[in-house]
């Protein structure tokens, strides 16, 4: 029995890891607006049943689903591919940070090590206030701090290279100062490329049409539901001789099937459509911003 303990535990573990992700799904699902939503598109179905208004209608329902659901999705392809870029631009300062510190490490004559306590304060300093650029709204005063920190790292590439790299104050320039400049243009290319996508957005304009599309959708879609009624057959579930909703065995045989107040498929369905394409809209949403690190997508700045 004790050699199959481990594969037991493995097994027990694999099983609560499937709960639990199951269980965030759910709650990222279920949300005020969704519930708020799936009540309202339940209240506009029974609204337009037989016994109320008695409207419903049948049309080819790609039109819709094609309309709500393409924007969606390509604004979360926008989204997605707009947070990849983003973090390739930050891992590429990030090395072009660190492959700078070395070069003050290992070019310093003195062997030392002052040529890299000299810059470190100054390389601190930049990786946080490139992070405080990302994640505050006020983008311009945060962006100075970025510039303020690439022009004291010039001044101190200028004095080190005299005091520890041997240069010779009657050279513009060296080998090991050269390099030191490449890294700097580098941090400077690289941030200038985050800058850009940082002040912009995915299209502002497709994520308002599809929410509008889709909140809109779900209430005009009701008859359409309601349409699905005309094809649901009895079934006595609880051995009554009435289904859940109150519809007798002679309803059916007297051919008054479209369902008085509505029934079970056309409220399941519609309540269904309105949790997916409502959650599509949040999955676009939440990567809208990944520089906030608010949602489970976003970049993890604690991850150094």
């Amino acid at each position: 029995m004790r050699d199959y303990q481990p594969l037991i535990d493995s097994k027990v573990v694999s099983l609560w890891r499937l709960f639990n992700i199951f269980g965030k799904g759910l709650s990222f699902m279920i949300t005020p607006e969704t519930m708020l939503m799936g009540f309202l598109t339940v209240i506009a179905i029974f609204i337009v049943s037989k016994d109320v208004l008695n409207i419903s209608f049948s049309i080819e329902f790609t039109i819709f689903s094609a309309g709500c659901i393409f924007p969606t999705t390509f604004s979360v392809e926008a989204a997605f591919d707009r947070r990849e870029l983003a973090m390739e631009r930050l891992a590429k300062l990030k090395a072009t940070i660190v492959a700078l510190f070395s070069q003050f490490i290992f070019l310093d004559q003195s062997r030392t090590g002052a040529a890299a306590i000299q810059i470190r304060p100054l390389l601190g300093n930049l990786v946080d206030h490139i992070e405080i650029f990302c994640r505050s709204p006020d983008q311009r005063k945060a962006a100075h701090w970025v510039y303020d920190d690439l022009s004291r790292l010039s001044e101190s590439i200028h004095a080190v290279s005299l005091t520890h790299f041997g240069r010779s104050a009657a050279k513009a320039v060296d080998q090991p100062t050269g390099l030191c400049w490449g890294f700097l243009g580098a941090l400077c290319t690289e941030f200038e490329g985050l800058a850009a996508i940082r002040s912009s957005e995915t299209p502002r304009g497709l994520r308002l049409f599809s929410y509008a599309l889709i909140n809109l959708s779900c209430i005009a879609l009701a008859p359409f539901w309601a349409h699905f009624c005309s094809h649901e057959v009895f079934q006595d579930t609880a051995g009554i001789g009435e289904d859940f909703l109150g519809h007798g065995a002679a309803d059916a045989l007297e051919g008054d099937l479209p369902q008085r107040l509505g029934c079970a498929s056309a409220y399941l369905v519609g309540a269904l459509f309105t949790v997916i394409v409502l959650s599509l809209f949040r999955v676009q949403q939440e990567l809208v911003d990944p520089f906030d690190g608010r949602g489970p997508d976003d970049i993890r700045w604690d991850a150094r």
